[in-house]
């Protein structure tokens, strides 16, 4: 349990998007856990300074209670006197760490499981603790010295596989941090954090399938949990598993009507179930909830584009896109692919060589906006459309 609150802490420190972060794609990560109680057996109002003839476990317990109040000072008091009581107590070492940590005293943190490393030298707890530390002051390479050391303690310890997979998706090694991730979770299945990250990763990775069983074991443990049941959602959008998706974030609409990236994944598989009507009422809800949600408006011309080939209405989707945000790369590309799917219905070759060019000029434009997200899409649509040039130029010339 107490690593639950210490490992949480890292991972909102990577993903995605963390608690109110929007990314590319519009969505938002959204975290609701559970509430977890957890009867310490104390009496409010109680002085749990006082002793009570309390024995180590006892003040552990007081301990932990405090710490997850971020009653810091408290925390400590009664973990120095579980300690003083046991000095080989090494989970009560452990949190004190923990606690120093949270009141910013990293020094007495590691003085503290240094302490408890030469109680127990080969505890792998007390390596990925140290790890965790080295971690959270950016000392990386220190961090994965430990975790590597917490292995040669114990090669079935998963959390140091899951700390080693942390860093490397830190420094955006994201086909090293799965590995790492992978072996975690054969180690420790039933292991909510190891979980947690890798299904996140297989997700960044488009591994939908994959993911699709950890993040129904997950929402079945915690179906109030927000941000599982969103990641189940898009695993179900992305494995294609529409109908599924739909279910997920319809719940997820009645519990945060206000949260537009929620109509736009709505919209997103109507389209793909080829519902075109409940995907424009769905696209339109989003604008609605959120006039500022630039993706909702990309998408929402994509399929005018794409789908219904109307290309007047995505248009007017992109001007309106283009009010919210003038610099934007996204709405001279889509204006790009507008002139793109023209020229394929056209029957003069001169005039579809005409429109590719005017197409190639809004993807320059789009370029010149040094937008990452957009520029590969830019690049493959402008070599994309003079191929094209080039076959319908051949054309004209009799080859």
């Amino acid at each position: 349990m107490k690593k639950i609150l210490i490992v949480l802490a890292m991972l909102s420190l990577i993903y995605t998007g963390c608690a109110t972060s929007e990314t590319s794609t519009g969505t938002k990560d959204i975290t609701a856990p559970d509430t977890i109680g957890i009867d310490t057996g104390v009496v409010i109002g109680e002085d749990t300074t006082v002793n009570h003839n309390y024995g180590p476990k006892d003040y552990y317990d007081l301990g932990y209670s405090h710490y997850t109040n971020k009653e810091y000072d408290l925390a400590v008091n009664m973990l120095k006197k579980a300690i003083a009581d046991s000095s080989d107590f090494i989970s009560a070492y452990i949190l004190l760490s923990h606690t120093y940590e949270g009141m910013g005293l990293n020094d007495a943190a590691e003085k503290t499981l240094l302490d408890a490393k030469r109680k127990s030298p080969n505890n792998p707890e007390i390596y990925y603790s140290l790890g965790r530390l080295c971690y959270d002051m950016g000392e990386y390479s220190k961090a994965d010295e430990m975790y590597y050391n917490a292995i040669k303690a114990d090669s079935t310890y998963a959390y140091a596989y899951l700390g080693l997979g942390l860093d490397c998706q830190m420094r955006n090694e994201k086909k090293k941090s799965i590995d790492f991730y992978r072996k975690a979770y054969k180690l420790d299945p039933k292991n909510e954090e190891v979980a947690i990250a890798y299904s996140k990763s297989l997700l960044e990775l488009g591994k939908y399938n994959d993911a699709i069983p950890i993040l129904e074991w997950l929402s079945s443990q915690h179906p109030r949990d927000l941000q599982i049941k969103l990641n189940l959602g898009d695993a179900y959008l992305g494995a294609k598993k529409y109908d599924k998706a739909l279910v997920i974030f319809k719940q997820l609409a009645v519990s945060m009507p206000k949260y537009a990236p929620i109509y736009t994944r709505i919209a997103q598989a109507y389209q793909n179930l080829k519902q075109y009507n409940s995907a424009k009422k769905y696209y339109e809800k989003a604008i609605e909830v959120n006039p500022k949600s630039e993706p909702a408006y990309y998408l929402y011309a994509q399929m005018y584009i794409e789908k219904l080939k109307n290309f007047t209405k995505a248009k007017l989707i992109l001007d309106r896109a283009e009010k919210v945000n003038p610099n934007s790369a996204a709405v001279p590309v889509l204006r790009g692919d507008i002139y793109l799917y023209k020229a394929g219905k056209t029957s003069s070759y001169s005039t579809a060589i005409k429109t590719l060019k005017k197409a190639i000029a809004y993807y320059k434009i789009g370029l010149s906006k040094n937008d990452p997200s957009w520029s590969n899409y830019a690049n493959s649509r402008i070599r994309y459309a003079n191929k094209r040039i080039k076959f319908y130029t051949q054309k004209i010339e009799g080859y």
